[in-house]
C-alpha cells in the first residue's frame, strides 16, 4: 500500500515446546469443545423433532422465536443432559 510501512518477521520453527502453557490451555480447549458439542445437538434435536428452523446461536448463547422458546428451553436441557449421560466424557480423555 501507498504510504504504509509493513515489518515482516519468520518464526523458527523448533521441536521443543512449553509444557507448562500446553497444560493451561487443554481445559479451555475442552470446554470450547464441549459447547460446541452441545450446540450441535441442540440444532439438530430441535430441528429435527420440533421443526424449529429460526435461530440465533452464538457459542453458548441460544434464542429463537418466541413460539419457540419453552420447547427450546426444554431441548436446550435435554441436549446437556445427553451429552453427559451417554457417555463419560472426561473419563476418554
Amino acid at each position: 500500500m501507498l504510504g504504509k510501512h509493513n515489518d515482516l518477521s519468520i518464526r523458527e520453527e523448533f521441536l521443543d515446546y512449553d509444557a507448562a502453557k500446553t497444560a493451561s490451555v487443554i481445559a479451555h480447549n475442552v470446554v470450547y469443545s464441549l459447547d460446541t458439542t452441545h450446540l450441535q445437538l441442540v440444532f439438530k434435536m430441535a430441528y429435527e423433532e420440533h421443526g424449529i428452523t429460526a435461530f440465533a446461536l452464538v457459542h453458548d448463547s441460544f434464542g429463537t422465536h418466541v413460539g419457540n422458546t419453552e420447547v427450546f428451553f426444554k431441548v436446550i436441557r435435554y441436549a446437556l443432559i445427553k451429552l453427559f449421560t451417554e457417555r463419560n466424557v472426561f473419563d476418554e480423555l
